[in-house]
């Protein structure tokens, strides 16, 4: 059934154990190594991204930069553009504004002037109206005072 387990059999399983030690050491310190190894590249890596990226970063922010200052200066433009426009607009409305008043004022003293030829004409209308009044009342006086004649 069970044979005895001599010393040298125990010697040979300890040595055994000690050779398989030896070899796990041996895995354990060539698979740390290549983490390292690994970790290292993947910090190298890391830092060559985060350069990547942060030069990205930069160009696109000067792109933006670029296309804000060429957009501040087309509105720029395009105001003083307006304001050019707006400034033109207001001159004419104000002259024919001017315009108008002028001519309002030349409408004002065309009415003083055809009110003043009315009232002379009015004058003339009843100095007529008065003449011919006095005429009819005389030949009415006459006919009828002297009808003998």
């Amino acid at each position: 059934m069970s044979e005895p387990v001599t010393t040298s059999d125990i010697s040979q399983v300890i040595d055994l154990l000690k050779a398989i030690d030896k070899k796990l050491d041996v895995h354990i310190a060539v698979t740390a190594e290549r983490f390292n190894t690994l970790e290292t590249k993947f910090e190298g890596a890391e830092k060559r991204l985060e350069t990547k990226i942060e030069g990205v970063r930069q160009e696109l922010d000067a792109k933006i930069d670029g296309l804000r200052q060429g957009l501040e200066t087309k509105f720029e433009g395009v105001e003083k553009r307006l304001e050019t426009k707006i400034e033109g607009v207001r001159q004419e409305l104000d002259a024919k504004i001017d315009g108008l008043r002028q001519e309002v004022r030349s409408l004002d003293t065309k009415v003083d002037e055809l009110s003043k030829r009315q009232g002379a004409t009015d004058s003339r209308l009843w100095a007529l109206l008065v003449g011919l009044f006095l005429t009819v009342a005389g030949l009415l006086a006459k006919i009828t005072l002297f009808d003998r004649v």
